[in-house]
C-alpha cells in the first residue's frame, strides 16, 4: 500500500481493531465534575465504527472530518459530546501505547488500583481473573469490553503448572493401577470379563483414586496451600490473549 494511502481510520484503526477489538473497549466517564444521567454519555465505546468513513464512521470522526473540511459552516459540530469522545479514544489509544504492567500483588479484582490511570476524566474497566491455581482462564461475559485483565505473575503461573502437573500424574498413575487390579483380578479368577459393568468399575476406579489422592494431599498440602495463599497477580493490557 503506498504511503499516501494510508489513512488514520480505515488502515490504521481498523488494523488495531482486527487485533484487540478496541471497538468493543468501553472507557467511563468518571469526573465528579462532568455529571451525565444518561448511560450514552457515562459509558463509552469511543472506538465503536471509528475505523469506517463517511456516515457510518463514529460520530465524533464525522464531526472531526467536518470541522476540518469546512470549519463556518461545520463548527456546530466541534461540541463537548464529541470532544470528551475523542478525548476517551484518544485516552485508549495513549493507553496501548504505553503497554504498562500493573502489579497486583494478591488482589486479583485490582481492588487498590486507580483505573483512572492517570487521567482525571475517564476510567477504565479491568477483568479479573479467578483467584487460586489453574491453567485455564475464565472469561466473563463482559471480557471484550475491559481495556485491562488481570492474571497470575509469570512466577505464580510457574508454580501453579508444577502442582496442576504434579496432581495429573497422580490421577494417571491411579487410573493405570485400576487397569492392574482389574486385570489381575480377572487373570486370578476373582472377577469374569462378562460380569464387568459401569458401577463396578466406577467402584474399584473410586477407591483407587482416593487412595492415591490422599497420598497426594499428606504429601503435597502444603504445596497447595501455599502456592493458593501466595499467588500474586499483575494487570495487562487485554490484548485479546486468552
Amino acid at each position: 500500500m503506498e504511503e499516501q494511502d494510508m489513512y488514520f481510520d480505515t488502515v490504521c484503526i481498523k488494523y488495531l481493531n482486527d487485533l484487540w477489538k478496541l471497538d468493543k473497549k468501553i472507557v467511563l466517564v468518571a469526573s465528579p465534575l462532568l455529571f451525565f444521567e444518561k448511560d450514552e454519555n457515562r459509558i463509552l465505546r469511543p472506538l465503536h465504527k471509528a475505523m469506517r468513513r463517511g456516515k457510518s464512521s463514529s460520530d465524533w470522526n464525522k464531526a472531526y472530518q467536518a470541522v476540518k473540511h469546512n470549519r463556518i459552516k461545520e463548527l456546530k459540530n466541534g461540541n463537548i459530546k464529541h470532544l470528551i469522545h475523542a478525548l476517551a479514544a484518544l485516552f485508549v489509544l495513549n493507553l496501548y501505547l504505553r503497554k504498562k504492567v500493573l502489579y497486583l500483588a494478591k488482589d486479583p479484582a485490582g481492588l487498590s488500583i486507580d483505573w483512572g490511570l492517570g487521567s482525571k476524566i475517564f476510567s477504565v474497566k479491568m477483568h479479573p481473573c479467578s483467584k487460586g491455581i489453574s491453567k485455564d482462564y475464565h472469561k466473563n461475559e463482559d471480557y471484550d469490553d475491559c481495556l485491562y485483565i488481570s492474571q497470575p505473575t509469570e512466577k505464580t503461573q510457574a508454580i501453579a503448572i508444577e502442582i496442576i502437573s504434579e496432581l495429573n500424574n497422580t490421577i494417571s498413575k491411579a487410573n493405570q493401577e485400576t487397569v492392574r487390579i482389574l486385570n489381575q483380578k480377572i487373570f486370578d479368577g476373582q472377577m469374569n470379563i462378562n460380569d464387568l459393568n459401569v458401577e463396578m468399575l466406577k467402584s474399584i476406579s473410586d477407591d483407587t483414586r482416593n487412595k492415591y489422592l490422599q497420598s497426594y494431599c499428606q504429601n503435597h498440602n502444603k504445596d497447595l496451600f501455599n502456592a493458593i495463599s501466595n499467588s500474586e497477580y499483575e494487570a495487562v493490557l487485554n490484548t485479546q490473549q486468552y
